[in-house]
């Protein structure tokens, strides 16, 4: 039997870090840290969901699942629009619908847009396993299937690029981590750890046979990253750990503004000519437009469900 948690603390951190390598890559400084942050995050997201199945089951699940993500993902999407029309510039409309309904590539609308409709297709593929599974392990083993069914997808028809595909069983993989080191739900056997790992095997092997050497090799460091950082954030300690905490519990705010600051409206740090002062300010006009975003994400939804319940 095995005994681990990844206390809500460690998370918090482990977010942080994520967020940081993704604002790095947006920033060039330097590239290619983005594909760890996102590993990260898919990887918590699966472990946390699988945590609160454990414990409450299906019961909520959509509408805690919007509430999470789809729903920040509507209103800076209607905050963008409305600054643009202030601002005079064009609002593509049927493709804004597109959008809202995640029926067209995201990207054309912000690049690093491409993990909501990635995240909701594993929240959707995670309810259906669990829904469809007799009990916890066999539901795993459906994840499994359904990402590599998804990287297949990927590969052959959406022409995504690597550093989308090779992040297919991250989330799978944070489902079977919390199922594993959760003993006091599931009492693991050998033969279900042998399982679980000829399962990752099958998924690897079938990368390898799609894919030349180059890409095996970033999956294999993305692993490597996931496994180091989520490790390392129950021996940060202090002022370090209370940052980086505060920015993971910020992250999905960050996500969302981050490419919008640092590209779309580049407010002062876009008339800095010098580097290293440009990327230090534009990191503190993240930070405040996150944080500016979370609070009126918070009242914007209390202000709903205040109206609803007295339509009630």
């Amino acid at each position: 039997m095995i005994h681990w948690k990844l206390p809500r603390e460690s998370t918090s951190i482990a977010k942080g870090i994520a967020i940081l390598l993704v604002l790095c890559s947006h920033l060039h400084i330097p590239d290619g840290t983005g594909t760890w942050g996102v590993a990260i995050f898919l990887f918590l997201s699966g472990y946390g969901v699988m945590e609160s199945y454990l414990k409450y089951g299906l019961s909520s699940y959509i509408s805690k699942r919007f509430s999470h993500v789809y729903w920040p993902f509507i209103l800076i999407t209607a905050i963008v629009v409305a600054i643009d029309s202030i601002t005079g510039r064009a609002v593509d409309f049927p493709n804004l619908l597109l959008s809202i309904l995640l029926l067209t590539n995201l990207v054309k609308t912000d690049p690093s847009l491409w993990f909501i409709q990635f995240i909701i297709v594993y929240y959707l593929a995670f309810y259906a396993a669990f829904k469809a599974g007799r009990n916890t392990m066999q539901s795993c083993l459906m994840m499994f299937l359904l990402s590599l069914i998804l990287f297949v997808l990927y590969a052959n028809l959406s022409k995504s690029p690597a550093f989308v595909m090779v992040q297919c069983f991250q989330f799978p993989l944070g489902v079977a981590v919390s199922i594993i080191c959760n003993s006091k739900n599931e009492f693991v056997t050998t033969r279900n750890l042998l399982i679980i790992t000829f399962a990752l095997s099958i998924a690897i092997i079938s990368v390898a046979f799609i894919f030349k050497k180059p890409f095996i090799i970033e999956l294999i460091r993305i692993n490597i990253a996931t496994v180091v950082v989520v490790a390392i954030t129950s021996r940060i300690r202090g002022v370090v750990s209370g940052l980086l905490g505060y920015i993971g519990d910020l992250s999905f705010d960050i996500y969302l503004v981050e490419w919008l600051v640092i590209s779309k409206y580049p407010f002062i740090h876009g008339i800095i000519q010098n580097q290293l002062p440009s990327i230090a300010i534009c990191f503190i006009e993240v930070m405040l437009v996150a944080i500016l975003f979370a609070k009126t994400r918070t009242l914007v939804a209390l202000n709903i469900r205040s109206a609803i319940s007295r339509a009630e």
